[in-house]
């Protein structure tokens, strides 16, 4: 008679115990400990091979070269006042071990690489023997956390793996994870301070007892640093509570600038490092870790070296993006066949698209179907334009719509080509989404459109086309930019990059009205509610709001019928009309004290062209923003 085999197995799970087996032929008992079953719940294998492709592999935009060949770790502060800290990785991986529940919030501004200093200690952490935790690298892009669940926001970066979402909180909660929440300057839904509190408010909600949480991103996203101190929990040590810590990444030194061009012919990393010893102004450029890139990649080509009066981070952007388009052009070429767009038809979407986005305040992020309503729109107002090409190249100069006409599948063809083209990359986040490679792009190439439309005298006839064509697709206008801060920046730095001038306050005069026109306000009108806007910030208080009402007779008599229209304005449509034009002179008189800044004008001098205290209230509407 055969024996009877006992098929049940037991599994014992101890605390701090390895691993053991004992069994018989009856009975089958396993003993695990809570650390190796935790260290076999999830495997991690195709995650960690995306960190290492991402590193070691991919090339950066435009290069042969990777970011393990480029990388240079940066230094920090852990106060905007607190001295200088090399190595913010080693600093991680102290604060990794630091039993305490003190989070990180990683913040810098564009181009300083927070994004590549969380993917490359995200990289170590895997490749070391102990790895301390599992970091977890979630992109907030185009996201709303306020809308969401832990389980949701943890679900949204687990399916691109099929990951079990309650394995994944188990890990979390068991102190197994460290969590990278990746832009958090790029959440959607996030235009008042009420909701952006609310979005850090559920990330927060990640926070149990043993999590480690990294929230990185642009300080300017927050109004002030109390906004941020309270979105993000910034606080003194606490022994029983969490709370976040700011560390803010620095600018490279010349030594940090040498390293990164390691990887990059000697001759032009010396020409650029003596230049950048020469040239304060483009030492600063040269030190955000992704502009040193693209001064790298056109530095020889460009011949910068013999145009210091003009490099701004704008004019470094301009040549990056058009070396980047004509590579494109020239692997086509290489290749013998024809794409769907000429370079100048590639020009026109993609600067179509940064302009549809910054018009609808999108993050950099846009989905399948308003890349296609965007596309039609473009197509439909500027498919008959005949973009200039190279007497060399290839391309086929006929206008689209000669070339594919009437085509059901016409936006498909279009988009394809725009995804080819390399600035405009899929958005690995969330599924039918877009992106621009660097958001730095979006916000040029939108800020271009702006100043090309208020510049237009000066372009030629298809270059006017193609941007009255985008301006009427998109509706992008100067208010746009201001919801962009970087927008601005690059705005400014076009507008005031040759200008020069002998009286000061003719040119400051005749540049405010040059912005005006862009809000196409009239004369009467604007200086009236550049007074109203002025006397807004001067005082906060009630009291002084009322005193300052009666004064501004003095001030600007037309200003106290703006007061008494804006409280007598029953009628909606008055309302909006009194709404819009206080808007839009808002936008200009802040865009004009930018450009003054720029161009080292006088305080002085703004207050004789708008009123006593001006250049004060112009400096308040600025540090609110």
């Amino acid at each position: 008679m055969e024996k009877e085999v006992n098929e049940t197995e037991f599994i014992v799970v101890m605390r701090n115990k390895g691993s053991m087996e004992l069994c018989d032929d009856n009975l089958n008992i396993y003993f695990e400990s809570e650390d190796s079953l935790l260290d076999n719940l999830i495997d991690f294998s195709d995650y960690f091979y995306d960190i290492k492709r991402l590193v070691e592999k991919e090339h950066l935009p435009d290069s042969d070269t990777t970011i393990k060949q480029t990388y240079m770790e940066s230094s920090f502060k852990t106060g905007k006042d607190d001295d200088l800290q090399p190595n913010i990785e080693s600093f991680l991986k102290s604060w990794l071990e630091d039993p305490s529940q003190k989070q990180i919030g990683l913040l810098g501004e564009f181009g300083q690489g927070k994004s590549t200093c969380a993917l490359m200690f995200a990289y170590h952490l895997i490749n070391s023997k102990l790895p301390l935790r599992i970091p977890i690298i979630i992109e907030l892009r185009g996201k709303s956390p306020m809308d969401l669940t832990v389980e949701e926001l943890l679900s949204s970066w687990a399916w691109r793996y099929n990951y079990n979402v309650n394995a994944l909180k188990k890990l979390l909660t068991a102190g197994r994870l460290l969590i990278i929440f990746e832009g958090f300057d790029e959440m959607s839904n996030s235009g008042t301070m009420e909701k952006r509190i609310e979005h850090c408010r559920t990330l927060w909600r990640f926070c149990y007892a043993k999590a480690k949480i990294l929230i990185s991103g642009r300080p300017n996203f927050f109004l002030d640093d109390n906004e941020m101190k309270r979105a993000l929990g910034i606080a003194e040590s606490t022994s029983n509570q969490p709370y976040c810590q700011e560390v803010h990444l620095q600018p490279f030194n010349i030594e940090q600038i040498e390293q990164a061009l390691r990887a990059i012919d000697r001759r032009i990393s010396d020409e650029i490092i003596e230049f950048a010893k020469d040239n304060a102004k483009f030492r600063e450029i040269a030190s955000r870790a992704s502009t040193l890139f693209q001064i790298s990649l056109i530095w020889e080509r460009e011949g910068l070296l013999d145009k210091k009066n003009l490099i701004n981070s704008a004019y470094v952007m301009k040549l990056y993006i058009k070396y980047s388009y004509d590579r494109q052009t020239a692997k086509i070429d290489e290749e013998r066949r024809f794409m769907s767009l000429n370079a100048g038809e590639r020009a026109f979407y993609m600067s179509g698209i940064a302009a549809y986005m910054a018009a609808n305040n999108l993050p950099n992020q846009i989905s399948t179907e308003q890349l296609n309503d965007v596309v039609a729109k473009l197509y439909e107002t500027g498919g008959d334009i005949k973009f200039k090409s190279s007497a060399m190249s290839l391309e086929d100069t006929r206008s689209l719509k000669d070339r594919i006409g009437e085509e059901e599948d016409r936006i498909d063809v279009i988009r394809t080509d725009v995804h080819r083209g390399g600035l405009l990359v899929t958005d690995l986040s969330k599924q039918g989404c877009f992106k621009f490679a660097h958001k730095s792009f979006m916000e040029y190439l939108s800020a271009e459109v702006v100043y090309l439309q208020m510049i237009k005298a000066d372009l030629n006839p298809d270059e006017s086309k193609g941007i009255n064509a985008i301006i009427k697709s998109t509706q992008i206008n100067l208010s746009s930019l201001i919801k962009y801060n970087e927008s601005l920046e690059y705005f400014v730095e076009l507008l005031t990059a040759e200008l020069k001038f002998e009286d000061e306050e003719d040119f400051a005069r005749s540049l405010l009205m040059k912005i005006r026109k862009g809000f196409a306000l009239p004369k009467l009108i604007f200086y009236s509610m550049s007074s109203f806007v002025i006397l807004r910030y001067l005082e906060n208080s009630v009291r002084a709001r009322l005193a300052r009402l009666f004064l501004s007779v003095q001030y600007n008599p037309r200003v106290s019928i703006l007061y008494l229209s804006s409280i007598l304005a029953i009628n909606p449509i008055l309302l909006f009309g009194f709404n819009f034009i206080y808007v839009n002179t808002y936008s200009t008189l802040l865009i004009w004290k930018k450009c003054c800044d720029a161009l080292g004008i006088k305080d002085k001098t703004i207050n004789k062209i708008l009123g006593k205290d001006a250049a004060f209230a112009l400096d308040s509407i600025i540090h609110k923003y």
